[in-house]
């Protein structure tokens, strides 16, 4: 076996110690995540304040997650929301919805022409439109979540109880579950 230089011991080092910072900056992550749900909430809540209708809102909430990526273009995002733009115009009719509704006025969209009726459902529309990936798509599902379930978005989750509880889609592409150490 080949002796380390002193440069790859001082890598080798440097990886290790590296590796156990991300691991305790994960764990502390996990063990006060209601700080960041109410972080992420309290942005999500300064986001659509301003906007007085649910298409409007909508669409902010669609566009602040398409801008997360790195990796979009605004071509990708300006595409995405002129195909958009009818399902917007159907949401502004609306006063309020409930999760059926909003889940049927999706479905009867035709970009992206998709069915919707449940979370997975939803998790799989957002996945159809240009310029988002499955990331992206979980992020957009995750704070529609907390928007609704926050009353900051005028659709009530009555049908749908277990929207706000675990799903397996948040765990897919977001959480530490996804991230193997």
């Amino acid at each position: 076996m080949k002796d380390l230089s002193e440069r790859e011991k001082a890598l080798e080092s440097n990886f290790k110690s590296n590796h156990t910072k991300i691991k305790e900056m994960m764990e502390f992550l996990i063990r006060h995540k209601r700080h960041n749900e109410k972080y992420q909430t309290k942005n999500i809540e300064v986001l659509l304040c301003c906007y007085p209708k649910i298409g409007y809102k909508f669409r902010a909430l669609i566009i602040e997650c398409m801008q997360t990526s790195a990796g979009v273009r605004l071509s990708s995002i300006g595409d995405a929301m002129q195909n958009l733009q009818p399902l917007f115009e159907k949401l502004n009719e609306q006063k309020s919805l409930d999760l059926e509704q909003f889940y049927k006025i999706l479905s009867n969209s035709k970009y992206p022409n998709l069915k919707v009726t449940n979370i997975e459902g939803l998790f799989q529309w957002f996945l159809a439109i240009q310029g988002i990936g499955p990331k992206i798509a979980t992020l957009t599902v995750r704070n529609l979540n907390l928007a609704i379930e926050n009353k900051l978005l005028d659709i009530t989750s009555v049908q749908d109880k277990y929207f706000r509880q675990y799903h397996p889609i948040f765990d897919r592409c977001l959480t530490v579950k996804s991230y193997q150490l």
